[in-house]
């Protein structure tokens, strides 16, 4: 089932498993992930400025946030900004995104 990603914008999210690969010289990004109690699986595809810092255990996102630049008019490769608000831990650009719940 896909769900809307507002559903989980400004919440705090323990990270179980976080994958970086590359497929078909696209970078993807696969979360395994807790919110709220309830399993969240996100992929991010065409993935570029991938920029981590301070990684700690539980590895988590307390201010996950993520910006469709889609109005701007920004290339489709960039179309969306996802980063922590917070603690600023992750941030990174991509084309396209799926939230499973």
């Amino acid at each position: 089932m896909k769900n809307d990603i507002n559903e989980i914008k400004g919440q705090c999210i323990q990270i179980i498993e976080f994958v970086l690969g590359v497929e078909e010289d696209e970078a993807y990004i696969n979360i395994n992930a807790i919110v709220n109690q309830k399993s969240v699986h996100m992929s991010f595809h065409n993935v570029s400025n991938l920029e981590i810092h301070d990684i700690s255990k539980p590895f988590q996102i307390v201010g996950f946030d993520i910006v469709d630049n889609n109005e701007r008019g920004w290339d489709n490769s960039s179309r969306f900004y996802i980063y922590d608000f917070e603690d600023n831990k992750i941030s990174f650009y991509c084309e396209r995104y799926e939230l499973i719940l």
